[in-house]
Order: structure tokens, then C-alpha cells, then sequence
């Protein structure tokens, strides 16, 4: 192959290369072909940029926007694994993995101690983990909480910690220890005896003293109730719900009195503490009901935080509260004539004291009765989410609240929804609610099925699917709440509605797109609908501009039908992003291969894949049964019945998106590896980290998008995306791919993708350690300050057979020891961890059990895997 036909695929002919509509350019389809692919590689252009920015870029250009890996967990972890985003739906060490919004420290769960002398263990409950980011290394640390003695296990518990602050400077930890009344031992010091509450652990001050460390949200000094005349005694009977996101307001449930205010007679319900008052005040009762025709002011029944679903535990609860801690929206019940229960959306204002009813009938309202049922009898609302500020919420209900709606209310059977807001104003000193059907001007009810998908922090701007349409459209199928199942090809409505700030009304919704039913987690419809937040895979970025979201329909024109015969003609899911300012082609297709003549390489998502049970792209299983080229996450679930408190921030508001992908979107991306489907052994994709930069953002210089690889592309096992700082300078990937010299083996790590720039610099990794000897010959041959030591580069990505990103290789008159075999690297391994832990059986067989997993025979790991 000669220099001209280089240039010939060099993309620098100015052509314009559409990457991910629906048509292609003529330009796209020569450049573009398998030789094309091939001839990329040799001519040193990294494919991404060839099909989506213009210009040849070379194979040895580092990760995009100047990036370099970060090994972020530690090297070594005294045999604990890390364990994968959205874990705790399927194991007990599940839990939070978040990053700060500034991208120096991150949080996740490993299933034990990482370090050998921990504060705490609960495993097999699993160790929340805090790294942090200095100018020259990641440190990271164990924050379980102190224990004294055994409390056993209760099923089905979430991590005892439930939440962190914006920059992870505050943890929300409920400790471990349902049993008991007492904490154990104190963590706060000089307290002999401590009732157990719900903390803010300060983890600055934890570093340096235990002193202010843990500081405790219920204490007696600011339990003002009293119970048999004696001030109550809260110790082990709190159940934390939620807090604002900076921690300073927290909603708590209690089944004991803490309040003078609360009802003496039915206690059990909400509390707000807020950080700011005085002790005396920081608890407030808020599951007041409004006056009834009496003036008396009751307690609700079953108040819970947001949404409630009837008949479970599942809640929803996005901004339930105010990032001030002023509104708190909650759900009651009210028992009508012969005990038939109807629920309620209520919003308290604490500045004020007041309830409000947000699903009041409009007033003037003639929709009370329809076909002889009463509205009130066929009434569900669901709380779905509210703005920052909470001064909109968004719900839907089965019950026609204004005039305009054309709901008709069902008693029996699956129940149509509108999409109502209520925006908060004041009247007569007191809040109001401005109610509007934002699915009035349907043909017919809303239909509004699942979850909201998100909206603006405003409020301004919300997504969601329906089944209803206007005049001139056509109505979907999807199956809804209660219904019956459908045909996996039935379609369903995807739309956006906007406020227009110049006439101070709604839009009428716009249509986005149509979706079909197998696309039901993205927005936790189907089988998860209305119950599982941890099952919503669809992301609004803070301005409500753009929108991800996955799909199997080929929404782009891309041909999205698996290449594997296995398959059998299926469509893979693709990630989407939509651009509400774009003025054509508002819909790309992120994870679609960019050349269009080839079909997308994906993995079956099943129970038990070549990577053990479940993907780790998909712990959760929201995905089972179908086949991925891309993906992403849903909220991260703490176990199954909790409100999953983060989302990772893989769509950012400049319109950056990380994703997984198994189809090799780029040609440094080579991996396959080896599953079972029914009884065939098959090639498959692997995921890899892939990331989406819009025209002129970042390093994207062209007309055009760009996608870019941040993993290695080369692993024999899954990477996947974590979460993101919020300029996206930060993403953190999990991946067993040793990508710097650091990493001394192929167990999972977390690494940081960081942007290296004057104002954050990027660490240098330390030399790595000197290999060992193969045999005695070498062992005499080679000393440190040789070749063989001490001149392979610090930057080179061990593991890594190309240098796609930029990695350094040694020079070729190196000569390097002969590597270990698995089964070399396995005894040493085994001799360690007996050496290491020769007084703790515990230790030294998870030692063992990570070191099998680490170098044990692959083939048959990934048989046995697929056997199960």
C-alpha cells in the first residue's frame, strides 16, 4: 500500500462525512469500507476520527481531548474486588458509586476491606471505598463504619451509606445494626452510650481526627417529643429516605414520636431535619394534611416521600425535596366510605407550615363523574418528579383534574394517565398550585406510560413516552400499568414539551421519536412500570437540551441487525441522543457503526454469560434476552426496594456522552471473545468505554460528531463506564485491563480518563516493578540499571498489544524476561496470599479465591459460566 492511497482515506479532501444520520455522504461510502478499515490501521488514522472529524490522525494520538489513564483504585487490595455500577440489585456489596462534581475524588463499593487493617467489615454486605486525587497519586480509603461486635445479616438492606454530597465531602450513613437500640461502639467520642441514628460522615475531619467525624442527624438535643412523659427514645427505629443533594436537608420516617408537634396518637410518619436551624428546631413533622371542612389538621395515613406505588414499597422520589428544603412533595392516603383507599400528592411548605393538595380537581371543573364512576374511585397519581427548586412538579393521574382533559375514569382494568405540572405561586400568602394537562391536546387520554424520563432542573423542559397522540398523529400500543401483555413490535410515542417563556404557557408536545415496547427500560415501562427507577435508562442533561436514550428501532436509517447468525436477524439496542436545538436531524445514533455497510457486532444479554452472571454493563438485568451493541446506565440501585438516590452523569450539557459499546466502533477496538448461546459456541462483542463529542467540542475539530475509545478495546473481559465529573474532563471506567504500569494484575480496577491540561496536570505513573526472573540463567544475567530493568517507559499500558492512545512502547532492542505462564503467575499468587495471611483463614481464602479469578485457566471459567 503506497503513500496515495493513504492520503486517499485520509479524510483531509474536505468531503463532508455525515457519522450518525439516517443518510450518507458519497464520501462516507467509499472511504468506508472492511479495506478501509484495514487501511486506517496501517496508515496510522484511528478510524473514529477518519468517519467523524475531518484529517488523518495517528495511530499513536493519545485518548481524545488529551486524556491519559489514571489507575484510581488501589493496586493492591488485600484480595477484595471492586464491584460494578448497579450491583446492589443483585448482591448484597452492591452500592453507591459516584464521582465529585469536580472529578478529584470518587466513591464505589468493594465486596471486602481494602486495606488489611480496615475500621470496619460487614462483608459480605460489601466496603464503601473514598479515593481521592492528589498531583502525583490516587489514595484511597475504607469508611465503613466501626463495629465491636457481630449484628448478623439482615435481608434485603441496602449499604449503609445512602448518599454524598456534590464534591463528596459529606456521606449519608446509616449504619449497619437493625438489632440494636445502641451504636456501637459510639462514633461520636466521649458518649459512653449513643442511640443509633442516621449520620453525616465528615470526611475531611475523618482523615485528621475523630472529633466532628460523624455527626449524628437525630440526637437528644433536638428530639423534642416525649412518650410516657419521658423524652423518646429513637435509638435503631429511623428509616432515612432521602436528602437534598448537598445534605442539608434530610427526610426521615420514625415510628416513635420526635417532635412536640407530631400527632401523639399516629407518630408514625415524615420528619424534615434541616442543618441550619437550631437543635431545638432542626426536626419538623411534615405529613400534615391540609384543614379539613373542620379547620382540624390531621396526620396522613402510610405518608410516603414522592410516589408510593399501590400495594408495594417501590418509590420514586427525583427531587421529592427542594434543594433549599423548603417544598417537600409526599404521598398520603385518605380512606373513602366502605375502606376504599385513595392516594394523594401533597406538597409541604415548611417556610409557611402548610399543606398542599397538588392533585386538587381545577377549580370550576366539571370532571368529577364519567360513565357513573367517580373520579376520586379510579384515582392513582404518581408522583414522577419535580424541578431543583420545587416549584414544578410533574405527576401523572388517572383521574381527569381539568377541564380540559379528556381522561375517562376506570374503575377496574388498566387506567389511562395525562401528564400533569403544577407550578407553585403564592395566593392569599399561602402556596397554590397552576395545573395544566400537558397531554390536553391529544386526541384522547395521554396514555402516559412508565416513568418520566427526566427533565430540565428548571423544569422547563420534560421528556416522556405516551401511547397518546394528536389529531394528526398516530396512536401507540405500548402496554401500560395493568395491562395486558403486547406484541414486542408494538410502538409507542416519545415527546418533549417546553415551557415558552415569552407566552408563560406550555408548548403542545413535540414528537421526538417512536419506540417499540422492547425498548421498555428506557423509560422503566413494560414490566417495570412505575416501580423501578433503577430500571430508567435514559439521561436529560441539566438544561433539558439534549437527551440519551437506547433503542433496538434503526431510528437513523442503520441497518442495526445483529451480524451474528446466532441472533437470528435480531436488532440490537444503540444509543441515541437527542438535540432539542438542532434544526435537522435532532436524532443521532451514538453507538452505530460508523461505517454503514456493516452490521453491528453485539453480546446477548443473558443470565449467564461468558463474563459470569450478567453483564457488568448490566448487573441489574434490565436488558435480559436482548442483544446490545451500545448502552448505558440506569440509576444506580441500592437493592431493589430503595429509591436509587444517583444517576451517573453520562450525558453532560455540553452535550458529551459516555457509553458502552460490545460492536467495535473504532479500529483500535479488537476484542471478541468466546459465549455459549443455547447450546452453540459463538464469537461475540465485548463492551468497551466509548465517548460522543458533538462538532467543536473538546478535540472534535470537525463538521461533524466524533466518537472516541477510552478503554483499551483490547480486553478479554467487559469495561464499563462508571460515572463522570461534571465538565466530563473526568470519566471513569471499570475494566480488568491493565492500562498503566502501576496495576500489577488483571483483577477490576476503576481508572480515571483524564483530560491533562496546565491547571490539572496528569500523574505520572511510578516505573514499574522489575518483572521476575524466568529462570536462573536470566536471574544472573540481568541486574537493575540493565535493559531488562530499567529502560521499558513508565507511561506503557501493560496488557495492551497496539498503542492506540499514545502509549509509549519499549524500544525493540529492549530485551525483556520471558513472561509468566497463568499457572506460574497463579502459584506465586497462592504462595503470597498464604504468607500474607497466615493468621487469618478469612483473609487469606478470599486472598485465594481473588487470585484463582485472577490467573486460573480462562476457558474453563467461561465454560462453567455458561454451563450454569
Amino acid at each position: 500500500m503506497d503513500r496515495s492511497e493513504c492520503d486517499g482515506i485520509s479524510g483531509g479532501d474536505g468531503g463532508e462525512h455525515r457519522a450518525h444520520s439516517g443518510r450518507r455522504s458519497p464520501a462516507l461510502r467509499a472511504g468506508v469500507s472492511r479495506r478501509g478499515r484495514w487501511a486506517a490501521a496501517v496508515c496510522g488514522v484511528a478510524l473514529g476520527a477518519l468517519l467523524l472529524a475531518p484529517g488523518p490522525v495517528s495511530a499513536a494520538t493519545a485518548l481524545p481531548d488529551g486524556r491519559a489513564w489514571e489507575l484510581v483504585s488501589p493496586p493492591e487490595k488485600d484480595g477484595a474486588s471492586i464491584t460494578p455500577l448497579g450491583f446492589g440489585i443483585q448482591g448484597p456489596s452492591g452500592g453507591l458509586v459516584q464521582s465529585s462534581e469536580s472529578g478529584d475524588s470518587v466513591t464505589y463499593v468493594a465486596d471486602a476491606p481494602i486495606e488489611a487493617e480496615p475500621e470496619g467489615n460487614r462483608a459480605i454486605e460489601g466496603a464503601q471505598v473514598l479515593s481521592k486525587r492528589s498531583s502525583n497519586a490516587w489514595s484511597s480509603k475504607d469508611i465503613v463504619t466501626p463495629k465491636s461486635k457481630g449484628e448478623g445479616i439482615k435481608a434485603g438492606d441496602p449499604q449503609e451509606y445512602r448518599a454524598f454530597s456534590p464534591e463528596l465531602a459529606l456521606g449519608l450513613v446509616v449504619p449497619f445494626g437493625h438489632l440494636n437500640r445502641f451504636q456501637e461502639p459510639p462514633l461520636v467520642p466521649g458518649e459512653a452510650t449513643e442511640e443509633l441514628s442516621v449520620y453525616r460522615r465528615h470526611n475531611a475531619t475523618c482523615e485528621a481526627t475523630k472529633v466532628g467525624c460523624f455527626e449524628p442527624i437525630v440526637t437528644p438535643a433536638n428530639v423534642t417529643g416525649t412518650e410516657t412523659e419521658a423524652k423518646t427514645a429513637f435509638g435503631g427505629q429511623l428509616e432515612y429516605i432521602k436528602a437534598t443533594s448537598d445534605l442539608s436537608h434530610v427526610v426521615l420516617k420514625s415510628p416513635v414520636r420526635l417532635t412536640e408537634s407530631a400527632p401523639g396518637e399516629e407518630p408514625d410518619g415524615l420528619y424534615e431535619w434541616s442543618a441550619q436551624n437550631a437543635p431545638s428546631e432542626q426536626l419538623n413533622y411534615i405529613s400534615f394534611l391540609p384543614p379539613n371542612s373542620k379547620n382540624r389538621v390531621l396526620p396522613a395515613g402510610e405518608a410516603r416521600l414522592g410516589n408510593d406505588q399501590e400495594g408495594g414499597e417501590y418509590q420514586s422520589a427525583r427531587n421529592a425535596i427542594s434543594s433549599d428544603g423548603r417544598r417537600v412533595y409526599w404521598t398520603g392516603i385518605k380512606i373513602l366510605p366502605g375502606e376504599h383507599p385513595v392516594r394523594y400528592l401533597f406538597m409541604r411548605d415548611t417556610a409557611s407550615n402548610t399543606t398542599l393538595k397538588v392533585n386538587a380537581i381545577e377549580e370550576g371543573c366539571t370532571c368529577k363523574e364519567s360513565a357513573g364512576v367517580s373520579a376520586e374511585e379510579a384515582n392513582r397519581v404518581h408522583f414522577q418528579l419535580a424541578s431543583e427548586d420545587g416549584s414544578r412538579v410533574f405527576f401523572t393521574s388517572t383521574e381527569p383534574l381539568t377541564s380540559d382533559s379528556k381522561l375517562k375514569p376506570k374503575r377496574e382494568g388498566p387506567k389511562p394517565t395525562d401528564l400533569y405540572v403544577c407550578e407553585i405561586v403564592e395566593k392569599e400568602a399561602k402556596p397554590a398550585c397552576k395545573l395544566t394537562d400537558l397531554t390536553a391536546g391529544f386526541s384522547g387520554a395521554g396514555e402516559v406510560d412508565g416513568e418520566v424520563l427526566g427533565a430540565s432542573s428548571d423544569g422547563s423542559s420534560v421528556y416522556f413516552v405516551a401511547n397518546g397522540a394528536p389529531v394528526s398523529g398516530v396512536k401507540g400500543g405500548c402496554r401500560l400499568p395493568e395491562g395486558e401483555e403486547v406484541p414486542a413490535s408494538a410502538k409507542c410515542n416519545l415527546y418533549v414539551d417546553h415551557f415558552n417563556s415569552g407566552s408563560q404557557k406550555w408548548d403542545e408536545p413535540t414528537l421526538i421519536t417512536v419506540l417499540s415496547e422492547e425498548d421498555s427500560p428506557t423509560w422503566g415501562g413494560g414490566i417495570f412500570a412505575g416501580q423501578f427507577l433503577w430500571a430508567l435508562t435514559s439521561r436529560v442533561s441539566p438544561s433539558g437540551r439534549y437527551l440519551a436514550f437506547m433503542s433496538n428501532s434503526p431510528l437513523t436509517g442503520y441497518d442495526n441487525r445483529d451480524a451474528n447468525p446466532l441472533a437470528g436477524e435480531a436488532r440490537d439496542e444503540e444509543v441515541f441522543i437527542y438535540d432539542a436545538n438542532a434544526q435537522k436531524e435532532a436524532v443521532s445514533c451514538a453507538s452505530c457503526n460508523p461505517n454503514p455497510e456493516q452490521r453491528p457486532t453485539g453480546v446477548l444479554d443473558q443470565r449467564f454469560a461468558g463474563e459470569g452472571q450478567n453483564l457488568r454493563v448490566d448487573p441489574a438485568a434490565v436488558w435480559t434476552g436482548k442483544w446490545l451493541a451500545g448502552s448505558i446506565p440506569g440509576w444506580t440501585p441500592l437493592n431493589s426496594a430503595n429509591e436509587p438516590p444517583y444517576q451517573s452523569r453520562y450525558l453532560l450539557d455540553n452535550g458529551r456522552l459516555f457509553f458502552n459499546s460490545a460492536d467495535a466502533l473504532v479500529a483500535e477496538d479488537t476484542n471478541h471473545r468466546a459465549e455459549t448461546i443455547g447450546e452453540t459456541s459463538t464469537q461475540v462483542g465485548v463492551e468497551d468505554v466509548y465517548q460522543y463529542e458533538p462538532a467543536g467540542l473538546g478535540g472534535c475539530a470537525g463538521p461533524a460528531a466524533c466518537v472516541a475509545l477510552l478503554s483499551s478495546g483490547s480486553s478479554e473481559q467487559e469495561s464499563a463506564f462508571m460515572d463522570a465529573s461534571t465538565s466530563g474532563n473526568d470519566a471513569f471506567l471499570f475494566t480488568s485491563q491493565q492500562l498503566v504500569s502501576a496495576d500489577p494484575d488483571s483483577t477490576f480496577d476503576i481508572y480515571d480518563a483524564h483530560v491533562c491540561s496546565s491547571e490539572s496536570p496528569c500523574i505520572t505513573p511510578p516505573a514499574p516493578p522489575a518483572p521476575p526472573c524466568g529462570d536462573e540463567a536470566s536471574c544472573r544475567t540481568s541486574a537493575p540499571g540493565s535493559p531488562g530493568f530499567g529502560s521499558v517507559s513508565s507511561e506503557t499500558a501493560l496488557g495492551v498489544s497496539t498503542a492506540p492512545k499514545g502509549q509509549t512502547l519499549p524500544s525493540k532492542t529492549v530485551s525483556t524476561p520471558k513472561p509468566l505462564t497463568r499457572a506460574q503467575k497463579l502459584t506465586r499468587a497462592l504462595k503470597a496470599c498464604k504468607k500474607k495471611h497466615k493468621h487469618s483463614k478469612p483473609k487469606r481464602v478470599a486472598c485465594e479465591r481473588q487470585a484463582r479469578k485472577s490467573f486460573g485457566h480462562k476457558a474453563t471459567s467461561h465454560h462453567k459460566a455458561a454451563k450454569k
